[in-house]
């Protein structure tokens, strides 16, 4: 489904790389890049800075009312 938005990169390799790099290690996107040479992530050798931004960007958008169907409400 994504591979049309993001053919450049492997967004799902670089969502695992940020969310991880997160939990472990919570610095800046940057120094994601440097911290992933340590991590054994399939598809990390081919990501770059921007793929890891535009991968964080995608997380971070908002969805629209029809992107909310049957989701689950955690706030009131």
């Amino acid at each position: 489904m994504l591979e049309d938005r993001f053919p450049q990169f492997d967004l799902e390799s670089a969502v695992i790389l940020t969310v991880l790099h997160c939990l472990f290690d919570p610095e800046s996107d940057r120094a994601a890049e440097k911290w992933r040479r340590d991590c054994r992530i399939e598809g990390r050798d081919a990501l770059e800075l921007h793929h890891l931004d535009r991968a964080m960007a995608w997380l971070g958008r908002e969805l629209g009312e029809s992107g909310q169907q049957g989701g689950t409400p955690f706030s009131t």
